[in-house]
Formats: structure tokens, C-alpha cells, sequence
């Protein structure tokens, strides 16, 4: 499981459009004096269309006979696969009358609509719909209050991650009331999370919902300390020659008693499904930025742990021993270059901690038998670090190290409209070689070229492409299979408004 998002461990951004904040840091920053009530709508149209080559590696079925990753039906030696789909997200803030107070939304109609499908699609809806977020902002005398099911981002989202990126895929939420107030120069906060028991029941009336079981409801509790400027802020400073240094932290407790077994079949819940959990968790995470004139340093690092007194949910088979996690990770960005400058490179280097059970997402890797510790780190699959191996194979960074050099060069136009081309080169190893399918360390090398042209006015297309060359990690020694290269094009455009 990815520990940080059961934990849901981070504090809370408002809606990330280019019309709200893309921060928590920013909370209520758009709350500002008015003559008269607001609604600003903004969103983006995502088309998108992918080629997905030899993605299973040539390397063979598990013991159940299943490939590395889906293979062509009718023909399993063809190496390539199609998917094409759109999405329209939405934001929208409705301000009160004087500013004081903000209700916000975010929902994505359709939520990637597969193109050539009903608009049910394979989900079976009468229309693929997801309504993301909605919560409501309030200025104080003291700070602002939030309230609501909101995005949870923090520092570079390794933990916690909004989704707002081009390639995203929904992103963190949290149902979270929470208290944002600058003192000593700083944003203190504190937020208290709620999650759901898992069995619940509606009154007669129909009118509420309620937990049958609500020590079954996990709970989180979030202390945070920032210090942080705006885009603006750091432009100026940046162009009046100074450095802007940026940090902060966050602890995050989470606490369950039990937790409810999944019922047999469609009888009504019972007793029997209320089981002792005994889970404890407690996150900490450091994050910042230095920015110059014409560089940019951010790093963040984590820790994470875990107790499960009892880990069983079924019902009348209980586990002897219980379940504990030390999970740990961070990575470091560089760019050198200025934003507006013709040409930029930089160098990021990133682990997430790994350990038994299997760590990576391969369908040929069980969990062993017995295992009591999850030591293995899962950073959000919306943290994209490549196209290919962590972004499609692995579902995310998890038992690795890696090293990515990347360069930016601009061939036409300037900052606020332009073609520009990008290159990246990420060489990955497993932190526990025995977790990996080939019983080896090694992972791949990766090479990701892209062509992008972007302008202020909202629109934008891009065509990636991204070559994975498997090492022996991701071999089939079982079958004697040596993993062959895999590759991803694919070209996004987006219609912003």
C-alpha cells in the first residue's frame, strides 16, 4: 500500500487553477476587499493520445500465466497498444460580498472520457464525471479557516501531490477543517483530518448518513510551520539580483482503533465486520527552495512510521504478530538557467526507502508470506520522474534510487510563447535487489526527449516520447527472459480558459 496516501499526511492548497492558489501557503490570498459578490470559473480541456510499445518487457507471464503489463488481444507477440481520451476540468469560487469569505469547487466533466466510447465507458456511469473538491475559505481576525474536501499538496510532492500537472491523473483530497495564521514572519498551521469508517447507514428519513462503526474511522492530525514568498515576490527579488530562501515542516499523527472487515456478500452489516486495528502512524517532512537570480535548489526528505497492532481483517483469523513500518525517502531538484532564459539544465536526485514485501507494482511479485514490516516507500504517482518505468510499470517511485540529468533549450519565440525542446536521462537501482523481478539491483536507464510549445494565452501541445532501457532487475530468470527496451509517445494538447 502507498502509506501516504492512507494517511492523507500533508496541509491543505486551495484550488490550483491559474485563477486560485496553487499552495496552502496561498490560502486566502484571494480573499481580498470587494464591491460586490464573484464567480470566476477557469479550467482546462486535456486531449490526449498515447502508443505504448513492448511495455511488458518481452519478458514473458508470471506463474499465473499474466503478462508484465497488458499485451495486444488476438496477437500477444504485437509490441504496441493505443489509448487516446480527453478531460475538462473545471474550478470555480463564488466570493462574497467585502471578500471575507470564498466557497470553491473543482470537478473534472468528463474525468478521462476514453475517446471512441459511450460517454458511460467502460465505468459503466451515465457520464464519467468526478466532482474533485469542494470547501469553503473564511478571513478572520486571527487567520483562515477552511473547511471541506480539499487538495492536499505539500513542497514537491513527494507525499502529497494535487495532480495539477499536464499528465496528472485526480490527485490528493483530504476532508479537512483547517486553521492557517501568519505569525513571526511564518504560516502556522493546523489541520485535523476525518476519513471514512468504511460502514455506514442512512437515518428513515434519508436525510443523514451515519457511522456505524466511527472507531473505525481513521483520523489525522497535521502541525505545520512555512515560510514562504509568492511568484511575484521571488520574481522581484530574483531580478533585483537578491536570494530567496524558502522552508518548512510538517508532523502528522494518524490514529485508528478498528477497522471494518469487508462483508461475505449483500447481507446487511454486522458486528462480526468491527475488528480490532490498533493503528498508529506519525509522518515528518522538511522542505525548501533557494532561489537566485538565475538558479533554483529545492529538496524535500520525509520519514514515516507505522504500528499496526492488528493487521488481519478477516473475521476469526487473527495474526500473532504485528505489523510495523520505517519508511524514508526525499529528493533533490537543481535548475540552472533562468526561466525566461533560451537555455536551462539541472540535476535530480531522489530514493524511496524499499523492503519486504515486494516493492515493485509486478504482477509476478507476492507479498511474502509473514512479513510484518513495510518498510517500502511509495512516493505519489503524480510526482512523474520518468514515462516509463515509474510512471506506467511501477506506479510510482518506490525501492529505488535515481539519478536524472535534464536540459531545457527554447528554439522558438520567448518566455510567454515559444516551441522549446527538453531532454531527460534517468538512471534508477533498487535500494533491496531481492524485491525486484530479476533478484538484481539494477533498474534501467530512461530517456525522455519532448517537444513543447506553450503560450500564456492557454494553449499548449506537447509530444513526448520515452525510451526505457530494462536492465537485469527487470529480467525473468525464472523463464531465462532478458527484459527488452519498452517506449511511450504520446501527444497531450490543452485548451486553457
Amino acid at each position: 500500500m502507498r502509506l501516504a496516501a492512507a494517511l492523507a499526511l500533508a496541509l491543505p492548497v486551495a484550488a490550483t487553477s491559474a485563477a486560485f492558489a496553487d499552495g496552502f501557503a496561498e490560502t486566502g490570498a484571494d480573499l481580498v476587499p470587494r464591491d460586490a459578490g464573484a464567480l470566476v470559473v477557469s479550467g482546462t480541456l486535456r486531449v490526449r493520445g498515447d502508443l505504448f510499445g513492448n511495455l511488458d518487457l518481452d519478458r514473458g507471464v508470471d506463474a499465473q500465466g499474466r503478462p508484465f503489463f497488458p499485451v495486444p488481444l488476438g496477437d500477444p507477440a504485437a509490441q504496441w497498444l493505443t489509448s487516446s481520451d480527453l478531460r475538462l476540468r473545471a474550478d470555480a469560487a463564488a466570493y462574497s460580498p467585502g471578500g471575507g469569505f470564498a466557497i470553491k469547487m473543482r470537478a473534472d466533466l468528463p474525468d478521462t472520457l476514453a475517446l471512441g466510447t459511450p460517454l458511460g465507458g467502460a465505468r459503466g456511469a451515465a457520464f464519467p464525471a468526478r466532482l474533485e473538491r469542494v470547501y469553503g475559505e473564511a478571513l478572520t481576525p486571527l487567520g483562515v479557516l477552511e473547511l471541506g474536501r480539499m487538495a492536499s499538496d505539500w513542497g514537491l510532492g513527494l507525499l502529497a501531490n494535487a495532480g495539477d500537472c499536464g499528465d496528472c491523473e485526480g490527485g490528493d483530497t483530504a476532508d479537512r477543517a483547517a486553521f492557517i495564521a501568519p505569525i513571526a514572519g511564518h504560516l502556522w498551521a493546523v489541520a485535523f483530518d476525518l476519513g471514512a469508517s468504511g460502514l455506514t447507514a442512512e437515518r428513515q428519513t434519508g436525510a443523514r448518513t451515519l457511522e456505524l462503526a466511527p472507531s473505525a474511522a481513521p483520523r489525522t492530525l497535521t502541525f505545520a510551520v512555512l515560510r514562504w514568498h509568492d511568484d511575484d515576490a521571488r520574481l522581484r527579488r530574483r531580478r533585483a539580483g537578491k536570494t530567496t530562501l524558502e522552508y518548512g515542516a510538517f508532523v502528522s499523527v494518524e490514529w485508528q482503533a478498528s477497522a471494518v472487515a469487508p462483508a461475505p456478500d449483500a447481507r446487511a452489516p454486522t458486528d462480526a465486520q468491527v475488528m480490532d486495528r490498533g493503528l498508529t502512524a506519525t509522518a515528518l517532512d522538511a522542505w525548501a527552495r533557494l532561489t537566485f537570480p538565475s538558479a533554483r535548489i529545492e529538496a524535500e526528505a520525509t520519514a514515516l512510521s507505522l504500528s499496526i497492532a492488528q493487521a488481519s481483517l478477516v473475521p476469526g483469523a487473527l495474526l500473532r504478530e504485528p505489523v510495523s513500518a520505517l519508511q524514508y525517502g526525499g529528493e533533490v531538484q537543481s535548475d540552472f538557467g533562468a526561466p525566461e532564459s533560451a537555455f536551462a539544465a539541472g540535476l535530480d536526485v531522489g530514493l524511496a526507502s524499499g523492503g519486504a514485501p515486494s516493492t515493485l507494482a509486478l504482477p509476478d511479485q507476492a507479498p511474502a508470506a509473514g512479513a510484518t514490516s513495510l518498510d517500502a516507500l511509495h512516493f505519489s504517482p503524480n510526482h512523474r520522474v520518468d514515462r516509463v518505468l515509474f510512471a506506467e510499470l511501477m506506479g510510482g517511485v518506490t525501492n529505488a534510487v535515481y539519478v536524472r540529468p535534464h536540459l531545457r533549450l527554447r528554439l522558438v519565440g520567448d518566455a510567454s510563447c515559444g516551441l522549446g525542446a527538453t531532454l531527460a536521462v534517468i538512471a534508477s537501482a533498487a535500494l533491496v535487489a531481492s524485491a525486484t523481478p530479476g533478484g538484481a539491483a539494477p533498474l534501467g536507464v530512461e530517456v525522455d526527449p519532448s517537444l513543447v510549445y506553450a503560450c500564456e494565452r492557454g494553449f499548449s501541445a506537447a509530444l513526448d516520447d520515452g525510451v526505457l532501457l530494462p536492465l537485469s532487475g527487470l529480467d525473468n530468470p525464472a523463464q531465462g527472459l532478458v527484459a527488452r527496451p519498452a517506449q511511450r509517445l504520446s501527444l497531450r494538447v490543452g485548451y486553457a480558459f
